[in-house]
C-alpha cells in the first residue's frame, strides 16, 4: 500500500512538471512573438498586360427547353466579332462566321421530339465557348 502511495506521489510530480514546462514554453514564445518588430516590406508594382475581351457565347433565340411547331427554326446569337460558329443539330451540322459585330444567325432543320443543339463559337485565338440548347419539335396541335 505504502509503495503505491510512492509511485502515485512521483508520477504526479512528473506530470505536474511536464504541465509547468508547456505553460512556461507557450508564455516564452507569446512574449517574443509581442516584442518582434514587424518589417515592412515595399510593394513592387508589376506591370500590368492588357488583357483581350473574353470571348462568350451567349444564344438570343430560342431558348433552352423551347416547344416548338415548326420543321425549322432560326438561331440568334451573339459571340466575339469574326468567331466561327459551329450549330450540331440531331441530323445536321452548319457552319458559319459571326459578323464584325460578333452576331450571327442560321436556319436549323429540326427532326420529331427532342433537339439537342449544341452552338460553340471558336475566336481567332482558338479559345472556345459552348452552350446547349434543348428544342422540342411537335407536331401536334399547340
Amino acid at each position: 500500500m505504502r509503495k503505491e502511495i510512492i509511485i502515485v506521489v512521483l508520477v504526479g510530480i512528473a506530470i505536474g512538471i511536464v504541465v509547468a514546462f508547456g505553460v512556461y514554453t507557450a508564455q516564452t514564445a507569446i512574449r517574443n512573438k509581442k516584442t518582434k518588430p514587424t518589417q515592412v516590406q515595399e510593394a513592387i508594382p508589376t506591370p500590368t498586360i492588357p488583357t483581350q475581351e473574353e470571348h462568350s457565347l451567349s444564344i438570343i433565340e430560342p431558348e433552352n427547353n423551347t416547344l416548338v411547331d415548326q420543321a425549322e427554326i432560326t438561331v440568334v446569337g451573339s459571340t466575339t466579332p469574326n468567331a466561327v460558329v459551329t450549330i450540331i443539330a440531331s441530323e445536321n451540322e452548319y457552319l458559319l462566321t459571326a459578323g464584325s459585330d460578333g452576331k450571327f444567325s442560321s436556319t436549323v432543320s429540326l427532326v420529331g421530339g427532342a433537339n439537342d443543339l449544341i452552338i460553340t463559337a471558336f475566336d481567332a485565338n482558338g479559345k472556345r465557348a459552348e452552350k446547349n440548347l434543348m428544342v422540342v419539335y411537335s407536331t401536334a396541335k399547340l
